[in-house]
């Protein structure tokens, strides 16, 4: 069984450590009555959908981030060559 405040990595650990691919989720009021269920799949297709955002996520900041350089390359002109570590 599963308490509902049980964190998807902590059941996924005890998924893996038991062999279980269910776990019934149990009402905290009573500790008795089942409210769902969540099984080995419905693990899986969350951290699916976790690396999926993290993939988007990290791809929207480097896009960010290079335009930000871009911006930061025009604004200060081109660059001046340095000969003998005196600029020209």
């Amino acid at each position: 069984s599963a308490d509902p405040d049980e964190t998807l990595r902590h059941l996924a650990n005890r998924f893996a450590t038991s062999g279980a691919g269910t776990a019934l989720v149990i009402d905290p009021r009573n500790g008795r009555e089942p409210i769902g269920a969540i099984t080995l799949a419905d693990l899986l297709e969350a951290r699916l959908r976790d690396h999926h955002e993290e993939h988007v996520r990290e791809h929207v900041r480097e896009r960010v981030l290079a335009a930000g350089l871009r911006r930061r390359a025009r604004r200060r002109g081109p660059r001046r060559e340095a000969v003998s570590g005196v600029e020209r």
